[in-house]
């Protein structure tokens, strides 16, 4: 999992704004964005590139954010602490909004999980 340790530095950008904001860029989108509210935005800008998976997965690695991007069959798909979200990404964009006892521990699902 050496791939995954460490968030890639090709064509990466990683930032933080001053309102806690913080955002994973890979060439010109912002794969994640994780909110302090708890909500974390993932959004492939429309290129399903192993790559783009690969920054989603090394930014969740390295913040502690407990998901796994994962694909079967062309579908993108999320693991979140172990659980596997049935939510395909059918557009770019997937939003988890994370509860204060998020990841769950006891086989609970997220807060909320909207598609956008």
């Amino acid at each position: 999992m050496g791939q995954q340790d460490r968030i890639g530095n090709r064509a990466t950008t990683v930032s933080r704004s001053p309102d806690g904001t913080i955002r994973v860029t890979y060439h010109e989108t912002d794969v994640v964005t994780v909110y302090p509210n708890g909500r974390i935005d993932l959004d492939t800008g429309g290129w399903r590139t192993p790559t783009t998976k690969t920054r989603m997965n090394q930014a969740s690695h390295q913040l502690g954010l407990g998901f796994l991007v994962w694909q079967k069959d062309w579908e993108w798909y999320v693991d979140i602490d172990g659980q596997t979200l049935l939510y395909p990404f059918t557009q770019s964009r997937l939003t988890i909004r994370l509860g204060s006892d998020f990841p769950a521990r006891e086989g609970q699902p997220p807060i909320a999980i909207t598609r956008g």
